[in-house]
C-alpha cells in the first residue's frame, strides 16, 4: 500500500511540474514575472489537490508567535534586499540574458510573490512525503536517505539543463534540503515554517550572490582599464 501511495505522490509531483513547464513554454508569456497570476492560481489549486489526495498532518503542525514572527521578519528582510541590492549593485545583464529562466537573478518583486506559491506546493509535498514515510515506520535517518536519493536524482537532471555551475548549485542545495527538511518537519511542530524559509532563502541568496559578484567583476574590469590609460 505504501509503495503505491509513494508512486502516486511522485507522479503528482512530476505531472504538476510537467504541466508548469508546458505553461511556461506554450502559455504566451506565463512565467514567474509575466502573467504571474496564473502561476499563483495554478499552485494554489495543485497544493489543494495534494492535500485532498494524500494524508496531510494538520494536527502535527502548528503556528506559534515566534514562528509567525520569523516568517514576517523573513518577508520584510527579503523585500528590503530586493529594494537595496539594485540600488547598490549593477544589474547582471549578461547573466540574466544567458539564463533567462532563472528568474531569481532578476530581483523582480513579482517573482517573490509567484515563487512563494511554487515553494508552498513543494513544501506541502515534502511534508506529505516525510510523514508518509514516518507513519510507515521508517526512522528519521531512512527518511532522510530516501529524500537524499530523490532530490539527488531530480537535480542531477538539472546539471544538464541548467549548465554545470548552476546545476551544481541546485544539486548541492537540494542535498542540504534533503537532510534539513525532514529533520525540521519531524522534530518541531513549527519546523515546516523554518523549512519553507530555508527553501525560499536558497533563491534569495542566489540572486544576491549573482548581483554582488557581477558588481565586483565590473569594478575589477573598470579598475584595469583605468590603470591601462
Amino acid at each position: 500500500m505504501i509503495h503505491s501511495t509513494i508512486i502516486s505522490w511522485l507522479l503528482l509531483w512530476i505531472i504538476v511540474f510537467g504541466i508548469f513547464f508546458i505553461m511556461k513554454q506554450k502559455g504566451k508569456g506565463i512565467t514567474y514575472t509575466n502573467n504571474y497570476s496564473y502561476i499563483i492560481i495554478y499552485f494554489m489549486i495543485t497544493t489543494t489537490i495534494a492535500i485532498k489526495l494524500f494524508y496531510f498532518p494538520h494536527n502535527q503542525l502548528t503556528f506559534t508567535p515566534i514562528s509567525v514572527l520569523a516568517i514576517v521578519l523573513f518577508y520584510f528582510t527579503t523585500i528590503y534586499i530586493y529594494k537595496k541590492i539594485p540600488q547598490i549593485y549593477k544589474r547582471p545583464v549578461t547573466f540574466i540574458k544567458k539564463y533567462p529562466d532563472h528568474y531569481w537573478a532578476q530581483m523582480n518583486y513579482r517573482y517573490l510573490v509567484s515563487k512563494s506559491f511554487d515553494i508552498i506546493f513543494q513544501q506541502t509535498m515534502i511534508i506529505i512525503g516525510v510523514f508518509m514515510l514516518y507513519n510507515a515506520g521508517l526512522p528519521l535517518l531512512t527518511t532522510i536517505f530516501y529524500f537524499f536519493l530523490l532530490f539527488a536524482f531530480i537535480h542531477l537532471i538539472g546539471i544538464s539543463t541548467a549548465g554545470k555551475a548552476l546545476g551544481m548549485f541546485y544539486f548541492i542545495a537540494s542535498l542540504f534540503g534533503a537532510i534539513i527538511f525532514p529533520i525540521l518537519i519531524l522534530s518541531f511542530k513549527t519546523g515546516f515554517i523554518y523549512s519553507y524559509i530555508i527553501h525560499y532563502s536558497f533563491y534569495i541568496g542566489a540572486g544576491t550572490f549573482v548581483w554582488i559578484r557581477n558588481h565586483k567583476k565590473i569594478r575589477i574590469i573598470n579598475a584595469g582599464i583605468t590603470r591601462k590609460y
